[in-house]
């Protein structure tokens, strides 16, 4: 382990000397720009959900709850019988499913308080899990393989990719999340609730990364700009010069 550690140091150590030798240069790197991250409009949503394709494949209950509730990855790969309380229309997260190469599938403690947390169901979330067929296994998992295993996080995310979400440009699986948390903002819902429902312990996660306004949106903030420019009286006259 110390050894790997010193493996590491010496890298990031050679890095940043490299870095720092091109800016006394007067060389800088190129940034590497962010792209901007796809999410599913309302309308594509509604077509997501009813796909007939969809509905048919052993693990649309899971893209649906993550679509619905906007949990993360390995929240749904590690929910477990007793996590799904229809009596009180509860979900609770309580793990996550990660994969080591040493250990394969293990389900882990979430790294922060607020991820350990209770999302109520939409009528809609609970008809979904109610008509999704289990698959007995050892664990009780909500969600597991054929063979009644943990399902593999990579392998999960590849299903996503190339069926579900191969009609709709840009969209992988961490779109779900974040058209769940830019649905909420853009109706009114306050980040504060959005980032507590989704396990954030700080809303400028939501403010920076999820409520980015959509085209919907824009389009309809210069509907107001043009329906002001032709209103009498809807804006302000400047103030006149003073006169000498």
């Amino acid at each position: 382990m110390i050894g790997g550690k010193l493996i590491q140091y010496q890298y990031d150590l050679k890095w940043y000397t490299f870095r720092i030798s091109f800016t006394v240069n007067g060389i800088e790197l190129p940034k590497v720009e962010k792209k901007e991250r796809a999410v599913l409009s309302i309308e594509e949503s509604i077509a997501f959900r009813e796909n007939p394709k969809h509905k048919k494949h052993p693990l649309y209950a899971a893209f649906m709850l993550q679509l619905l509730t906007g949990i993360r990855r390995g929240e749904v790969l590690a929910l477990r019988v007793k996590d799904i309380d229809y009596k009180n229309r509860l979900i609770h997260i309580r793990k996550n499913a990660v994969f080591l190469p040493k250990s394969g599938v293990v389900m882990q403690s979430p790294k922060t308080k607020a991820s350990i947390r209770s999302i109520p169901m939409t009528e809609e979330c609970k008809t979904i899990l109610e008509n999704h067929k289990q698959i007995s296994n050892e664990l009780k998992l909500f969600f597991c393989n054929e063979k009644g295993k943990p399902l593999n996080p990579r392998n999960y995310q590849r299903t996503f990719e190339t069926i579900f979400a191969k009609d709709y440009e840009g969209i992988t699986l961490h779109s779900l999340r974040r058209t769940f948390a830019t649905t909420m903002c853009a109706n009114g819902v306050d980040m504060s609730t959005t980032a507590k429902i989704m396990g954030h312990t700080d809303i400028r996660m939501i403010a920076e990364i999820y409520n980015q306004p959509q085209f919907d949106t824009l389009l309809t903030a210069m509907q107001k700009y043009e329906t002001a420019l032709k209103t009498p009286n809807a804006t302000e006259e400047a103030p006149s010069e003073p006169q000498e």
